[in-house]
């Protein structure tokens, strides 16, 4: 009945003082208060190139480490990995971006879950996909924070499939 009183006096030019703020609000007296306003936020990403660490391309990954890094890899190498280690991104998302003759062609999400994480991606590679390729980190807003490349099947490569 209160509420109904003071649209009605609000409505008709009837002057009245409102103490309660729900209801002054609702009669457009003032801003929502803040118990009942929602703010949205929006998480803002404070990651940088910085926060990456160490990024390779390898042939295996052993107790959560590269076996090697490599940059050339022969086209009897089956599967490449990505390996990245980032500091500082606890709970946000990175993702590699792969790419082949400017085309993505593989995207894999890693969440971070503690200040010094190593993570890593890996892809499936066969002869009909040599040439230069490009693995990108970016961040959850879509910046990219590193780029790396690699040749597949270059005559002078340096890793065979063992």
């Amino acid at each position: 009945m209160r509420y109904f009183l003071t649209i009605f006096f609000a409505l008709y030019g009837v002057g009245v003082a409102v103490a309660d703020p729900v209801i002054r609000h609702a009669i457009g007296a003032m801003p929502p208060p803040e118990s009942h306003a929602t703010v949205a936020k929006t998480p803002t990403s404070e990651a940088s190139k910085d926060n990456i660490k160490r990024a390779q391309f390898a042939t295996a990954i052993q107790d959560r480490e590269p076996i090697n890094s490599l940059t050339n890899f022969d086209a009897t190498v089956g599967r490449v990995y990505f390996f990245t280690e980032v500091e500082g991104l606890k709970g946000q998302t990175i993702m590699h971006r792969w790419e082949h003759k400017g085309a993505v062609v593989h995207e894999q999400s890693l969440e971070i879950t503690s200040g010094r994480f190593r993570t890593y991606s890996t892809k499936a590679l066969s002869p009909a996909k040599t040439g230069e390729w490009k693995v990108s980190v970016v961040d959850g807003n879509g910046v990219v924070l590193s780029t790396h490349t690699f040749v597949y099947g270059d005559a002078n490569t340096t890793a065979q499939a063992q």
